[in-house]
């Protein structure tokens, strides 16, 4: 019906939900995996997904366009969403896509690459990921292009391609077991994947489209092989037809119930009203049952209330630069108008759209132990042993003792929520065992001793050292783990601190949002200072910022546990020339550091006056404060003014 893939830029949304541990035990889990086999955390995504729908509430998603090499770039649809709501969308959109894009990726194990990349690190800050995968034809050559994923395919060479032994068969088999090993490095990153192959198959566009009933062959085919042969079970299957007659695309389409976990539509419409949003929706209740539904595709989203209180819906996925924001990227081409920051903004403040730092899921974290990035604290005289790996399994990092170190040097982990920890040790033959001693704590000051599950492994080939595997699990109210050494005579060196993998049920970072309409969530300010809650019509709708008495060097401060990252709308009249704001951080409120933030010029929204301005500061590291700081001493005392700020920070 619609042709919008064709004029898409290269990518649709395969859907890797990638969400870690659900809070509601297993027993709990009323939402179970087609997959006998799925993981705990793949049943507890379906059964948090459950939850939503029975609360009202939907996950804001955002694609990724292929080209994007870094989540946190300021073209990136990813960072932009940030920019524009002060919040990043809980479902994070990819695609494992078809060929290289210009010069953006030397290869297509690049590609991929960066973004099981991309996904592991969103996962890590608590979200959730979709993967696509717009396939080549194995009629085609490997990663040729677009034009090998909409060329056209006879129902004869279709027939061949879903029959195991022929020479199409084998070729597509080669293709399916090259993105197994993508899907397989997500599931040992503790990924769960909502799948989404093979979508818009009702469609002309693809080569897998308008098959008919063979094309639940193919469905059927990729299941089996994932599954039962490369024992994938971190997926979550998403069937993901166009929109268009649903109760024929179900007909021909659908593959049915055994292989399919949720559905999903892709729809693009031109009115926020259309009638589509409610009857696909009355269509997938109807024919799915109890599975639940997303909009796996959307370019114009309708009102969040008619998306939230007139459908069943539990994600959107909006489409990447136009679709999501045409006043940014441009109107994009094709069917549509695509959304922009107001909408953005509606749906990011509506209070039944989960964004990423409003889920509550667990994460699983992999220290490997070659920097402290991912550590709460450590002794001194501690570092890290690159050399010998062939002696110890291979392991190319490890925290070991140097002279200068305590006896009983320490290493502690702080996330909320701790739920299990594990930790890989490496002894020297040449001495007696004393292995690890365990702590774990709530608040970081009255310590517990935890007593783990102690395994010895082989190191592998060429390995001379002793190797084991201490676990710790069905821990409770631990938000820190400590290790410390206690073997005192001998090689200092010896024992070596392996790879330490934990989970925790707390989100990672939290994101704080101040409207700036009172005082309740700053630190402190100066007394120059209040807030403008009129003419909001010129300064892009926002109906409060905080402002100047005087035009004088004024100030606010915001005061919240370890800050990750900071940012600030701001408004200058237009009438005069902008002189920025300063910023400064502190670790305890007294020293402080001028930081140099990104600066970016927001699209204003219509009748806006005055000029959109954004500052953003990202990897904060030891920073407790963050001060905001007017530097303009002429002109209006009431220009500029500083609206939303959003402090992101661990619990």
């Amino acid at each position: 019906m619609f042709h919008f893939a064709c004029v898409k830029s290269s990518v649709i949304t395969m859907m890797i939900l990638v969400l870690l541990m659900g809070l509601l035990p297993v027993q709990e889990v009323h939402a179970a995996s087609v997959n006998p086999n799925a993981s705990q955390k793949v049943n507890a995504v379906l059964n948090y997904l459950e939850t939503l729908k029975n609360q009202n509430q939907i996950l804001a998603g955002q694609h990724l366009h292929e080209g994007r090499t870094d989540l946190y770039a300021p073209i990136s649809e990813y960072q932009h969403t940030y920019d524009v709501t002060g919040r990043y969308p809980a479902l994070l959109g990819l695609d494992m896509d078809f060929g290289v894009h210009g010069s953006v990726f030397s290869s297509m194990d690049e590609n991929r690459s960066k973004k099981v990349e991309q996904a592991t690190q969103h996962a890590a800050h608590g979200g959730l990921v979709t993967f696509t995968w717009h396939e080549t034809s194995p009629q085609a050559i490997d990663d040729s292009g677009w034009s090998a994923v909409n060329q056209a395919m006879t129902a004869t060479n279709f027939h061949d391609l879903v029959t195991p032994g022929t020479p199409l068969y084998n070729k597509w088999l080669a293709h399916i077991d090259l993105i197994a090993s993508y899907l397989k490095e997500l599931q040992d990153n503790g990924v769960v994947v909502l799948w989404r192959p093979y979508h818009e198959m009702n469609g002309s566009w693809f080569w897998w489209g308008n098959k008919g009933t063979e094309f639940k062959q193919l469905w059927i085919n990729m299941y089996n092989r994932f599954t039962n042969h490369h024992n994938l079970n971190n997926l979550i299957w998403v069937w993901s037809p166009n929109t268009g007659d649903m109760n024929s695309v179900y007909t021909n389409y659908y593959p049915g119930d055994a292989y399919v976990d949720l559905g999903g539509v892709d729809l693009y419409t031109n009115n926020r009203t259309d009638a589509a949003w409610t009857s696909v929706n009355n269509t997938f209740k109807t024919k799915l049952g109890s599975k639940n539904f997303g909009l796996t595709e959307v370019g114009l989203l309708p009102t969040p209330e008619k998306l939230i209180n007139d459908t069943d819906y539990v994600w959107y996925m909006l489409w990447h630069t136009g679709w999501m924001d045409n006043n940014f990227y441009g109107a994009p081409t094709g069917n549509g108008p695509g959304s922009n920051p107001q909408i953005l903004m509606d749906f990011y403040n509506s209070p039944n759209t989960i964004t990423r730092d409003e889920l509550s899921l667990s994460t699983t974290i992999i220290d490997p132990l070659d920097n402290w990035n991912k550590t709460y604290s450590h002794s001194s005289g501690l570092s890290f042993d690159v050399t010998n790996t062939q002696y110890i399994g291979n392991d190319s990092s490890r925290a070991y003792r140097m002279p200068t170190a305590p006896a009983h040097a320490e290493i502690v982990w702080k996330y909320k929520g701790i739920s299990s920890f594990q930790a890989t040790g490496y002894h020297w033959p040449y001495e007696s065992i004393s292995h690890y001693s365990f702590f774990t704590s709530s608040d970081g000051s009255t310590w517990t001793p935890a007593t783990p599950v102690i395994t010895q492994n082989s190191v592998g080939s060429g390995g001379n050292w002793s190797k084991f595997t201490y676990a710790l699990s069905g821990l409770s109210n631990a938000n820190y783990v400590k290790i410390q050494w206690n073997y005192t005579s001998g090689m200092q060196w010896n024992p070596n601190l392996g790879e330490v993998k934990l989970e925790h049920t707390g989100s990672f970072e939290t994101t704080s949002v101040d409207p700036l309409n009172d005082w309740t969530k700053t630190y402190s300010h100066t007394p120059n200072t209040n807030f403008n809650t009129t003419n909001s019509t010129y300064i892009g709708y926002d109906p409060s910022r905080a402002s100047r008495t005087l035009a004088t060097d004024e100030e606010m401060i915001w005061n919240y546990n370890q800050i990750q990252s900071f940012h600030a709308t701001t408004y200058f009249y237009h009438e005069e020339a902008i002189a920025h704001f300063s910023f400064y951080t502190s670790p305890d409120g007294s020293t402080w550091t001028p930081i140099t933030p990104t600066i970016h010029q927001n699209t204003a929204v219509s009748s806006a006056a005055w000029t959109n301005m954004s500052y953003t500061l990202q990897n904060l590291s030891n920073v407790n404060y963050v001060k905001v700081k007017w530097n303009k001493t002429s002109g209006y005392a009431w220009s500029p003014q500083v609206g939303q700020v959003a402090v992101t920070h661990l619990n």
